[in-house]
């Protein structure tokens, strides 16, 4: 496997989600085909994509299963007042907002959660719980790279499968 841009996020090695767009076209598409092939062998029905980077990844790979896309936003201020959100604490800082629309029909739904990187796992978590209050259930939490170290602690945050194409550190 070829190393991937990285950058250092509060101690953590992370995906440096600004340099995506210029992989090369063979590193793109390997990314974009693990993550379909993770989808279909789960029979996963739905993704979320976690604003802003998640979304990147998700979305292509939403069109070219066919599936629904849901966006849990973190600028809860773009969602309506009738969202469900979540705070959850991000590396060192705390206090964040996560939130997903009421109206997200996610009801029976397996479900996969995409984001570019997982560090702490908080925001998977917060994502989990508003999917579980909207009938949901997460499936798995996908991901390009995340803290090696971190797996297992990962996973009980979580409380579902974490899947990265690279893990790091």
């Amino acid at each position: 496997m070829r190393d991937l841009p990285m950058r250092n996020v509060g101690g953590a090695a992370t995906l440096d989600p600004d340099e995506l767009v210029r992989y090369p076209d063979d590193l793109r598409e390997a990314v974009y085909s693990w993550l379909a092939k993770e989808c279909t062998s789960s029979e996963i029905s739905l993704i979320i994509a976690l604003e802003s980077w998640g979304y990147l990844l998700a979305a292509p790979i939403a069109v070219q299963l066919g599936l629904p896309l849901v966006v849990a936003r973190r600028r809860v201020d773009r969602l309506s007042s009738d969202a469900i959100t979540r705070s959850y604490d991000m590396n060192s800082t705390r206090g964040h907002q996560i939130g997903i629309e009421r109206t997200a029909d996610l009801t029976g739904n397996q479900i996969a959660l995409i984001d570019d990187s997982v560090v702490s796992g908080g925001t998977l978590a917060a994502v989990r719980e508003i999917v579980a209050q909207l009938g949901g259930d997460v499936s798995m939490a996908l991901a390009i790279t995340g803290s090696a170290s971190r797996r297992l602690e990962l996973e009980m945050k979580v409380r579902t499968p974490v899947r990265c194409y690279s893990w790091v550190g």
